[in-house]
C-alpha cells in the first residue's frame, strides 16, 4: 500500500484574500505534496481570494507539489465557473478522508487522534 501524501486544509465561510493568503502560507509551510482546500462551508468567495490561489497552485507547480479544491458549490463554485478557473483550480469532488495532525505541524497543540481545521483563526495541518 502506498502512502499518499495530502494536507487538506478547510476554509471557512467567507473566502477572502486575507484568508486565501493565510491558508496559502499554511499550505506552502506544511510540506506535503498535494494540498486539497476544502471549501465545502465556504458560502461567499472573493475574486482576489481565487487569484490568491492561482498563484499558490502556481507556486506549489513549480516546486512540484499540487494543490487542488474540494467541496465546491454555491457562490464560490459560480465564481470558478465565471471566470473560467476550472482548469486553473483543478476541484475534485470526493474530499480526502481526514486523519490525524502529524507531526510536522509543531504549532499545533492537538493530542494524537485529534483534528484540527483552518477555520476563520485557527491554525491546521491535516495529512
Amino acid at each position: 500500500m502506498v502512502a499518499i501524501d495530502i494536507t487538506t486544509l478547510r476554509a471557512g465561510e467567507r473566502l477572502s484574500h486575507m484568508e486565501a493568503t493565510r491558508l496559502a502560507q499554511l499550505a506552502e509551510n506544511c510540506g506535503s505534496q498535494t494540498i486539497v482546500l476544502d471549501v465545502s462551508r465556504c458560502l461567499e468567495a472573493t475574486t482576489p481570494a481565487l487569484a490568491r490561489l492561482v498563484l499558490l497552485r502556481r507556486e506549489l507547480l513549480a516546486s512540484g507539489r499540487d494543490f487542488r479544491i474540494g467541496g465546491l458549490r454555491g457562490q464560490p463554485a459560480k465564481l470558478i465557473e465565471v471566470h473560467r478557473l476550472e482548469n486553473v483550480l483543478p476541484c475534485i469532488k470526493d474530499l480526502p478522508r481526514s486523519t490525524p495532525i502529524s507531526s510536522y505541524c509543531p504549532h499545533t497543540n492537538v493530542s494524537a487522534g485529534e483534528f484540527q481545521y483552518a477555520d476563520n483563526a485557527g491554525m491546521l495541518c491535516l495529512q
